[in-house]
């Protein structure tokens, strides 16, 4: 689950009419590159909750201790990981690259055993990524184009760069192409709730430029039974995400502001 806030200073903005209806298309040069650093971390337990009981204690069990410590390792070097979201003009459509980014690791007294130990984790990640956790695409004018990525790329595409496909005015409301919560045939759900809703909430004139203020608040959540397949006895199961955010549009400019 993510959670995007952008701010900038509002000190000289000015608020323009609430009826006027506007347009949100990405503006990319031929021969420019939009980056952005993008960040995705842990998350608390206010905006998730997944009780699966005994299930991961099962599994965590099941592992011998070495196979053990180097999953462990492998899911503290994913939380350590900082990316960039690359952006490029191609006819109607924006690129998008997601990728990892080197930075210099921590400084701290290691043995020569963890020090070979965190080279092949680390090798072990760039082998499984290349460098590259995401690619799709998104349409200038809005909407997804990389329908044939998976759901898990499709709801960070949506979420970071998914624009309205029609001219929207203060109040309007619109859905992001995203399912965050996903299960098989092995879930029995008793109940379920969703809410997907990006609002335009406002609009503000600064310098010239048009900066729209877009809210996002979306949920979902199911509960249920899990027929885990480490136990003979069903597991109650909760999911909830959650995603609130502010962000600002630049409508000069075609690009989430700086």
């Amino acid at each position: 689950m993510l959670t995007v806030l952008f701010l900038i200073c509002l000190s000289s903005a000015s608020i323009a009419q609430s009826t006027d209806k506007v347009r949100l298309q990405w503006k990319i040069a031929d021969d420019e590159t939009l980056v952005y650093t993008t960040q995705m971390n842990e998350i608390d337990t206010a905006s998730i909750t997944m009780n699966f009981g005994s299930l991961f204690d099962s599994l965590a069990g099941s592992m011998a201790p070495e196979s053990k410590k180097l999953f462990d390792k492998i899911l503290a070097s994913y939380q350590a990981v900082e990316y960039e979201s690359l952006l490029n003009s191609e006819d109607t459509v924006v690129s998008i690259q997601m990728k990892t980014v080197k930075k210099e690791p921590e400084k701290k007294k290691k043995t020569k055993k963890d020090e070979d130990e965190d080279i092949d984790v680390q090798r072990l990640l760039s082998t499984l990524s290349n460098d590259i956790v995401l690619r799709g695409s998104v349409y200038k004018s809005g909407g997804i184009a990389s329908f044939w990525v998976k759901t898990q790329q499709k709801n960070l595409i949506a979420i970071f760069f998914e624009l309205p496909k029609k001219e929207i005015s203060v109040g309007d409301t619109w859905e992001l192409e995203v399912s965050l919560i996903s299960n098989d045939q092995n879930f029995v759900c008793d109940s379920a709730y969703r809410k997907n809703q990006v609002s335009l909430i406002g609009l503000e004139v600064n310098e010239g430029d048009t900066v729209a203020l877009l809210k996002y608040d979306i949920a979902e959540f199911v509960t249920g039974d899990f027929d885990s397949p480490f136990s003979d006895n069903p597991k109650r199961t909760t999911m909830f995400i959650t995603h609130e955010a502010i962000a600002r549009f630049s409508l000069a400019r075609g690009r989430w502001t700086e």
